[in-house]
């Protein structure tokens, strides 16, 4: 298991994880039977609100709540919220291939996916809540071992992505 200490607030740090190495993650990885990758993105309305609802719904849940393992949890957690939202989910647990969820935008954007670099290959995701000046807020999974609301700097994230619909 490897954390991120930053502060005192401990990151999920995703590994690479084969997709179907969880079987309680089968269902929720074939539930909707989209590919993201084909579907259409909409980012004024649709897919953004509802994923930023769902996410929101989240805050304070643990990873026991939400029905994901225990360890690295941040990617699973957003592939549920994508998957109760009525969106493709990614089939992976590894948090960089959420840039696989939708459509790359050039700057976050409420109900976008942000998706972070941890280390050499670790990763992190949230969902943009608030957009401000030089950064943004997000619904951040396996943020101190919940969902939390988190600022952010713009510059943090490796990309952010609209999800698709």
């Amino acid at each position: 298991m490897k954390y991120l200490l930053v502060g005192a607030a401990v990151l999920c740090i995703s590994a690479t994880v084969p997709a179907r190495a969880n079987p309680a993650l089968d269902f929720l990885l074939s539930s909707n039977g989209h590919s993201a990758a084909s579907q259409s993105v909409s980012v004024g309305s649709g897919p953004a609100p509802a994923l930023l609802a769902t996410a929101r719904r989240s805050l304070g849940a643990n990873h026991r709540t939400l029905g994901v393992p225990r360890s690295l949890w941040c990617a699973d957690a957003v592939n549920v919220w994508l998957s109760r939202s009525g969106h493709a989910t990614v089939k992976s647990r590894r948090a960089r291939d959420m840039v696989k969820a939708g459509q790359r935008i050039s700057r976050p954007q409420p109900g976008a996916i942000a998706v972070f670099k941890r280390g050499r290959h670790g990763g992190h995701v949230a969902i943009v809540d608030k957009v401000e000046a030089g950064g943004f807020t997000a619904v951040s999974p396996n943020y101190s071992g919940k969902v939390s609301l988190v600022h952010y700097r713009t510059a943090s994230a490796i990309a952010f992505v609209m999800p698709a619909s």
